[in-house]
């Protein structure tokens, strides 16, 4: 029986934000300048190169593919998977290419996805396909999670498909590591040979290489466990999880300067969670929950602390109105620069800076951090 596989290459070349940022010098891959600086490499082009790859690949294993995505520009999700449920697909892979920040920053990771809700079956070909591609992968492997484990929110190619459905997000655009790998044939062309040996593995028949030599099928690798989520954590909570939360606010600039990392979700936190939430365009409610876990664990920006004048508005005024009390300087914390803060502010300038002039600015700031 010849197996089908319904292959996705995801987003179009003008899908807005599908790409890396502007390059910060010449890409240049086999002696070849490929990409000028000041250039962008689209998305798609690499989800076409690998989804036809990989296609080519299985075709030569025996094994029949239907492209549900063929051309370059972005087919609607609704038309992809009507595409492969009316085939009759037995799987559908996704290929993708993350991103974080929308500007150049260290690190990333491959993933793959699959539906919360996912089959038993689901769950053996990300096992099967992720064991062979984190061999050619040279940044670190996340594995295989549920669609919304990282607070991006359900995917409709993985819910909709009436096949085990799995969406790969090979690395990051905006990391210069893996950005520059996305126009590399070699590169293109490992992580379709490695998906390949991962279907083939799941449907039990023997991989062909590109030289003609065949390999029997490996085992199955056995499904993890499924990953425990982080839970949603809030101001009265303690315990293990609100110490990694507390770790990773200290790690990207923010202040604990009391109790540091100690476990316990109390003020210092709660006002470090609102601010963290602020400067990532996150609902600013001092919970940690879904979306703000995935920001702290994807390169979440830090905090850069502005100069602030009587007038202001926001969570840099309530976290500095927080600080005020917390120095024994009593104001109303309600994140609005008004004329009792900038009295606290003067009150606790002429007790400890050097220039008191109600606007708090870098010598303000270091002290009101801390202890």
């Amino acid at each position: 029986m010849a197996y089908l596989v319904a292959v996705d290459s995801g987003h179009g070349m003008e899908t807005a934000g599908k790409r890396t940022p502007k390059l910060t010098q010449d890409l240049v891959i086999n002696g070849q300048t490929v990409r000028r600086a000041g250039d962008e490499i689209h998305e798609k082009e690499w989800n076409k190169a690998v989804a036809e790859a990989l296609m080519s690949a299985l075709n030569r294993c025996g094994i029949d593919t239907v492209n549900v995505s063929p051309d370059t520009y972005d087919v609607a999700l609704s038309t992809r998977v009507a595409t492969a449920n009316n085939a009759g697909a037995d799987i559908y892979i996704s290929e993708h290419y993350n991103a974080a920040k929308g500007v150049w920053w260290d690190g990333g990771y491959f993933v793959a996805f699959y539906s919360q809700y996912a089959s038993e079956a689901t769950k053996r070909l990300a096992a099967a396909v992720c064991a062979e591609q984190a061999k050619v992968v040279p940044w670190p492997s996340n594995g295989y999670v549920t669609d919304v484990s990282y607070g991006q929110g359900k995917l409709y190619v993985l819910r909709h498909t009436t096949m085990p459905a799995v969406l790969f997000e090979t690395g990051f655009m905006d990391v210069w590591e893996s950005a520059t790998r996305m126009l590399d044939p070699a590169f293109v062309q490992e992580v379709a040979e490695a998906q390949c040996r991962g279907i083939c593995n799941y449907f039990g028949v023997g991989y062909v290489a590109p030289d003609g030599s065949a390999t029997a099928p490996a085992p199955e690798p056995e499904p993890k466990p499924e990953p425990e989520l982080p839970p949603t954590i809030r101001k009265g909570s303690s315990g293990a999880w609100v110490k990694k939360l507390q770790e990773l606010l200290l790690s990207l600039g923010y202040v604990l300067p009391r109790y540091g990392a100690d476990g316990d979700y109390g003020d210092e936190t709660y006002y470090s969670v609102r601010l963290f939430q602020e400067v990532n365009g996150l609902v600013v409610d001092g919970i940690c929950g879904p979306k703000t876990w995935a920001a702290l664990q994807n390169g979440g920006k830090g905090p850069t602390w502005p100069t602030l004048h009587k007038g202001d508005r926001g969570e840099f005024v309530r976290y500095m109105q927080y600080r005020l009390n917390y120095h024994r300087v009593a104001v109303d914390i309600d994140g609005i620069f008004g004329a009792k803060t900038q009295a606290g502010v003067i009150l606790f300038q002429k007790a400890h800076c050097s220039m008191v002039d109600g606007i708090p600015g870098a010598e303000t700031w270091g002290l009101l951090k801390g202890c």
